[in-house]
């Protein structure tokens, strides 16, 4: 990768392509790894999430958060073709990684390119919004749109190697509610339940989180027990090796 002035990684090491089902999916001309845990680790030679395209949007762009393993970004590419595909609108991620890894924010995973913020998909009279700030103030399950999160949410994990996706316990009930009735594949409702976890401050938007990569020798799944300093010194040296 090379950087332009604002600090921002170009586009010279990327190949677009187009996937059978007409989605183009970026192939990096690099060897992205996870390193460590998603709550203390690292990246090595990060992708990077586009600003935009006609299939999604980074609502945080700014923050220069947008970073992940190629496993990641090629997934969030897929499922957001779909969704716009099938609903007419964008999908709006936010926070992912940092271009190395390590904590940002009040974050306390995404740290290791494996986890990334997903804007909810809410319906405001018959039409379909993804903005953060409009939706704050919204009665939260009266606006979920359970058919296009569905769509969202069964296109992440049939397209990714999803371990997990964080969400508010009310929303997971009426997502599963949804499938249950209207998902002709029952298995994949199955599957989609066990991914979902309920956890609180989730009512705006989704935390997804991936399996570590296959071939990443040095991420961790799980949280992190032993000497930190020891650790940290064997991801430094792995980083520059």
């Amino acid at each position: 990768y090379k950087e332009d002035k604002s600090g921002l990684m170009n586009t010279e090491a990327v190949i677009p392509s187009t996937d059978s089902t007409g989605c183009q999916i970026t192939n990096f001309n690099i060897n992205s790894e996870s390193v460590g845990h998603v709550s203390f680790g690292m990246l090595k030679n990060a992708a990077y999430l586009q600003k935009e395209t006609e299939n999604y949007y980074e609502s945080a762009y700014s923050r220069k958060k947008f970073y992940g393993t190629t496993e990641l970004i090629n997934t969030l590419e897929k499922a957001a073709c779909i969704v716009k595909k099938a609903t007419g609108v964008r999908v709006a991620y936010r926070d992912l990684s940092a271009k190395e890894g390590g904590k940002i924010g009040s974050h306390v995973s995404h740290q290791s390119g494996r986890d990334v913020d997903i804007h909810l998909i809410r319906n405001i009279n018959d039409k379909l919004d993804t903005e953060w700030d409009r939706l704050a103030s919204l009665d939260k399950i009266k606006y979920f749109d359970a058919k296009a999160n569905w769509i969202l949410v069964k296109a992440l994990v049939s397209n990714g190697n999803i371990n997990l996706i964080l969400l508010d316990e009310a929303l997971i009930n009426k997502l599963i509610q949804y499938g249950k009735q209207n998902e002709p594949d029952q298995s994949i409702v199955n599957e989609i339940a066990t991914k979902l976890k309920k956890y609180p401050g989730h009512d705006n938007h989704y935390h997804v989180r991936i399996n570590c990569p296959i071939g990443d020798s040095m991420c961790k799944e799980g949280s992190f027990r032993g000497d930190k300093q020891q650790f940290l010194a064997e991801m430094k040296a792995y980083m520059e090796s």
